[in-house]
């Protein structure tokens, strides 16, 4: 009985490192994809480390996770990719965030 309750924990915790192993694997190629992707469309000169730049800069200039604005209306909606960058719930210091389902039904309302 004891050792069939080894094996279950064994067994619940390979499948999850074997899920993060794949989100990891899934991550990186998704990275290079969009870095790539950057390089053709605006020169060779786009690597990944002139974008981790621009990121880290626009990170530390509006404050990344730690948005100090007041008075913002943050309209996502839940089709489009960027959202998810976006607050699209509860935003820090009392600002608003509307997520439209999709734009059909905003407009058939």
């Amino acid at each position: 009985m004891m050792l069939d309750n080894h094996l279950e924990i064994i067994f619940q915790l390979r499948k999850k490192m074997n899920k993060l192993f794949i989100l990891n694997l899934f991550f990186v190629l998704y990275f290079r994809f969009f870095v790539k992707q950057c390089a053709d469309i605006f020169g060779p000169k786009f690597d990944a480390i002139v974008l981790e730049k621009g990121i880290n800069f626009t990170n530390a200039f509006y404050g990344a996770e730690n948005f100090a604005g007041t008075r913002v209306l943050f309209v996502n909606g839940a089709i489009d990719p960027w959202h998810a960058l976006s607050f699209t719930e509860n935003p820090p210091n009392n600002n608003t965030a509307i997520l439209l389902s999709s734009m059909f039904s905003y407009f058939v309302r």
